[in-house]
């Protein structure tokens, strides 16, 4: 029972300096920024994609939250690819086609993939990553969408579901209507934006 508690004791310190914005007694900062939600009215899709180098796969995930910061949906994926960049176009574009068919129609996308910003612009690079194109245009639908980047530590939700997309037993696209318990400590941390 002693040992249980220690445990409990250290995982509780643990937990309170993880949300603490500011440096411990060893100047670390846990974190350094956090996951805004969206405004009343809009929801927000966090993306992300994954690959190991030398795995012809690719994983991705995102999820939807609401004002609240609490799960709408999410999503995995497991697909062939040989790159992490595919492995972030490809979550966002599926990200972008369920929004679509949920009939969203003010969102906030956030990645912390810069290089495929760059890219969404860059018509000429759609020829080369034809899904670049296909995201282009589904951005153009009669819908309100923002895309933006936002740093790694505050994607760490998407971050965690690319990650079991990409060790899926089955390929394709999975729709989640609940977090998997690995992703909820995060969509916890992120939740405390929103008090």
């Amino acid at each position: 029972m002693d040992e249980a508690w220690r445990k409990i004791a250290f995982d509780h310190d643990a937990f309170l300096r993880a949300l603490s914005a500011e440096d411990d007694a060893q100047g670390h900062n846990y974190i350094r920024s956090v996951w805004k939600p969206p405004p009343q009215g809009s929801i927000k899709l966090n993306t992300d994609g994954s690959w190991k180098q030398g795995s012809n796969q690719v994983g991705g995930g995102g999820l939807f939250r609401g004002p609240d910061g609490v799960w709408v949906r999410g999503f995995v994926s497991l697909d062939t690819g040989d790159n992490a960049f595919l492995a972030e176009v490809r979550a966002l574009r599926d990200g972008l086609h369920i929004a679509w068919a949920q009939g969203y129609k003010d969102i906030i996308v956030e990645m912390d993939c810069k290089e495929v910003l760059k890219e969404l612009t860059n018509t000429a690079s759609h020829s080369f990553c034809p899904m670049l194109g296909e995201i282009a245009s589904l951005l153009r639908q009669q819908w309100k969408v923002h895309v933006q980047w936002i740093p790694r530590d505050c994607n760490m939700a998407a971050d965690c579901l690319a990650h079991i997309g990409g060790t899926a037993s089955s390929s394709g696209l999975h729709i989640l209507e609940r977090p998997p318990v690995e992703v909820e400590p995060f969509i916890l941390r992120d939740s405390f934006s929103c008090l």
